[in-house]
């Protein structure tokens, strides 16, 4: 029997095998045909698209393709390995592109979701505009670059992805050949263990010492991680001594990221470190509008504006309520001569309708309502009464407060007095359903319960006269 032969043996009894402990629906969706899957000798070598599908395949599927390629009786090693072919740096995710003068209609998010990050595309200002300007002069003075390393660190969703992505295709369209890798640090730490585990570290030091631009997002995944912090250390010391320049992010300062050798601290704060801030009120509206355009939407200045003012935290959070806005557009209609309407956009963000008196609704207002319909004193709704009426005035103040204002549920924690906002978001949650179930409520012992939807009707009133 040829060595061919008892390959395509080997393969399709472990193929079978894989199949029947997986299902069948999911080996063909994961693992497609059988040619992904090579039998050599006591190795079985797992074929996948993408670094990121491979290291999916191994978290994923790793105990059954350990047990499928024992199904024969025999010892084999299994790896999972990226196409020789296809071992190309990822494409970058899809950017917060800014909108360009007199742009036809945007495509549909799915569409937009295949654009990359650029420099271009990102929205300036104060909170980000240091960061932003230090990626474009490390991208335009390449080798040698006095801000290498350059460390931008800062919340989540503020736009630190994009800079690294966007710093990396600038590169690699200025450059070329230029030999870029943008990876993250959890992707650097699972190439250098299965590097180490299958004895392929010198395939591992010439993909990421012998770079023109190394980009290393989610640094602090590296924490507690010493062996491939010294790793990394390394790799940073080989690249600087050539002159390539470096870039990191991380959602904290160096000096203040949890376990990690005081060398590499050191080695990320020789060069710039940029806090990126969170938005501000101005670039949040900015960010609205870019967003929007992106979806296919137009805003005009008092829909950007509710949406800035809704979206108070991350640029993540702006694009999940233009997400929701898109939706709602796309399926009640919603726009007039082309602009989303102000209702449209409520309705998307579940904010109610402002005072009949035109002012926007302030949580205080609704707090003094509630507290004055329930007989009870504000700084009671405030502090930690656990009376029935004050539980009660609570509950119903942050209800409507999430109807009539534009506060996220922390902001409305820190208006009503709540350690956290989880109390608030239970709530709100328990007096909805009991609205939903038309039920009633006792506010006192020996009191008849009232209607809660007649009480909550009579505070709402209250609150917009």
């Amino acid at each position: 029997m040829t060595t061919l032969a008892r390959h395509g043996e080997g393969r399709d009894l472990v193929a079978r095998t894989l199949s029947h402990l997986i299902g069948e629906e999911r080996f063909r969706r994961y693992f497609g045909d059988r040619d992904s899957i090579q039998c050599e000798g006591e190795r079985v070598r797992v074929l996948a698209g993408s670094d990121f599908q491979a290291e999916m395949l191994s978290r994923r599927f790793g105990d059954a393709l350990q047990e499928a390629a024992r199904a024969d009786g025999r010892a084999r090693r299994v790896t999972v390995e990226v196409r020789p072919r296809e071992r190309a740096e990822p494409e970058l995710a899809a950017p917060a592109e800014a909108p360009r003068p007199a742009p036809p209609r945007a495509a549909s998010r799915g569409a937009a979701g295949g654009r990359r990050r650029s420099l271009e595309g990102f929205v300036v200002g104060e909170s980000n505009r240091l960061a932003y300007t230090a990626a474009v002069r490390l991208a335009e003075e390449g080798a040698g670059s006095a801000l290498s390393p350059l460390f931008f660190h800062g919340p989540c969703g503020t736009g630190k992805t994009h800079l690294l992505e966007g710093l990396a295709r600038r590169v690699r369209e200025r450059r070329p050949g230029a030999r870029v890798r943008y990876t993250t640090g959890e992707s650097f730490t699972n190439r250098f263990v299965r590097a180490v585990r299958e004895n392929t570290i010198a395939a591992f030091h010439a993909e990421h010492r012998k770079l023109d631009l190394l980009c290393v997002d989610d640094v602090h995944f590296l924490a507690s991680k010493s062996a491939t912090q010294a790793e990394l250390l390394h790799t940073l010391n080989e690249l600087s001594l050539a002159g390539a320049p470096i870039a990191m992010a991380s959602d904290a300062h160096p000096s203040v990221i949890s376990s990690f050798s005081q060398e590499l601290v050191s080695r990320f704060m020789a060069g710039m470190v940029v806090k990126v801030e969170a938005p501000d009120a101005e670039l949040r509206r900015r960010l609205a509008v870019a967003f929007a355009a992106r979806h296919g939407l137009t805003l005009d200045e008092e829909g950007a504006a509710l949406v800035a003012r809704h979206a108070s935290g991350s640029v993540r959070e702006i694009e999940g309520a233009l997400v929701r806005v898109q939706a709602v557009s796309s399926f009640f209609g919603g726009e007039a001569n082309g602009v989303v309407s102000l209702a449209t956009i409520r309705r998307a963000l579940e904010l109610g309708a402002p005072s009949r008196s035109g002012e926007p609704v302030r949580v205080e207002r609704i707090v003094e309502a509630a507290a004055s319909r329930l007989g009870v004193d504000v700084s009671d709704v405030l502090g930690r009464s656990r009376h029935r009426r004050v539980v009660a005035a609570r509950s119903i103040a942050a209800l409507l407060a999430r109807r009539h204002t534009t506060l996220s549920y922390p902001e409305l924690a820190v208006k009503l007095g709540r350690p956290n906002h989880s109390s608030v978001v239970t709530a709100c949650q328990r007096l909805g359903r009991q609205l939903e179930a038309d039920g009633s409520i006792a506010l006192s012992p020996g009191e008849p319960p009232v209607a809660l939807s007649d009480l909550v009707a009579l505070i709402e009133s209250d609150v917009q006269r």
